[in-house]
């Protein structure tokens, strides 16, 4: 199992979302956790993006002004997510 763990310090700049997609392509990643998200929602089209690496569970805590948030996701064919819980 592959994980990819990132403080991606903002998830607002075109090259960094190409470059977290690369990354979930180029190794294989099962499960990631990226920090420091700063954004507050996603649609389902830039998670679908973001997961053509296989089919992802996504899960996000939005950040609260300019810091913070949290975006986890795990490949559906090789986990199974039972809960998501924040707090």
């Amino acid at each position: 199992m592959n994980c990819l763990f990132w403080n991606i310090r903002g998830m607002g700049k075109p090259a960094r979302v190409r470059q977290l997609k690369e990354l979930l392509i180029q190794h294989q990643i099962d499960m990631v956790g990226v920090q420091e998200i700063i954004k507050q929602d996603f649609t389902p089209r830039e998670l679908d993006n973001l997961s053509s690496a296989g089919f992802f569970n996504w899960h996000w805590i939005a950040s609260k002004g300019h810091s913070g948030g949290i975006l986890m996701g795990v490949r559906e064919d090789i986990l199974e997510v039972e809960n998501w819980e924040s707090g």
